[in-house]
């Protein structure tokens, strides 16, 4: 075995199945492929994984001793563990940092606001900002809403207003009519009784 083949073996963790397939399919885009498992192997081994596995240390063992790497031999594992390490921060969504230049009074700005806060860094101060300018908006946002749902609730108080006006006004109306039809009656009762006295003369 070449040192790098065991350092290898110190590194990769057999137990994960992520990784033992991340990094049989690591050589095979080195040009490394996965050999077919044979039915003795399948009968010596206890597990898929353990199969699995034999073939992972088989292409190591091929791709540590490869005549097309053996210029940069020394580069291959640390080239391997870096590619690991940046699929794992894909996969888990760890968020990169980017440097950002900023002036004098600026800086100063945030470093004000990293200690008052007690902040680890001055990328924090950048993040405690934005999230109050969103916050700010939020409120700014509630507020319109507020706003738009007190004028709502002031037109329908102004409509139920005249909604009542209006009712009292028909009922002055009904009263009225009510008040002519019971003079109507009165009056056609008093011409009936004198249209009978008009008869019996």
């Amino acid at each position: 075995m070449t040192i790098e083949l065991d350092e290898f073996l110190d590194w990769i963790n057999c137990k994960d199945r992520n990784m033992t397939r991340w990094v049989s399919n690591y050589f095979i885009k080195k040009g490394i492929p996965r050999r077919l498992i044979s039915i003795e192997e399948i009968n010596t081994y206890s597990s898929e994984q353990g199969v699995f596995e034999q073939g992972v240390l088989e292409q190591a063992k091929n791709y540590f001793s490869s005549i097309r790497h053996q210029n940069s031999s020394e580069e291959k594992l640390p080239k391997m563990k870096q590619s690991w390490a940046q699929y794992c921060r894909r996969k888990k969504g760890i968020k990169r940092s980017h440097p950002v230049y900023v002036d004098d009074s600026t800086h100063k700005v945030l470093a004000s606001i990293k200690k008052e806060h007690g902040l680890d860094n001055l990328g924090q101060s950048v993040g405690l900002i934005i999230e109050g300018i969103l916050h700010r908006r939020k409120i700014l946002r509630l507020e319109k809403d507020k706003a738009s749902l007190n004028r709502q609730l002031n037109n329908f108080d102004l409509l139920k207003t005249k909604t009542q006006q209006k009712e009292e006004q028909l009922e002055e109306i009904r009263n009225k009519i009510s008040s002519l039809e019971e003079r109507n009656l009165m009056l056609t009762k008093a011409l009936e009784q004198l249209s009978i006295l008009l008869k019996h003369q």
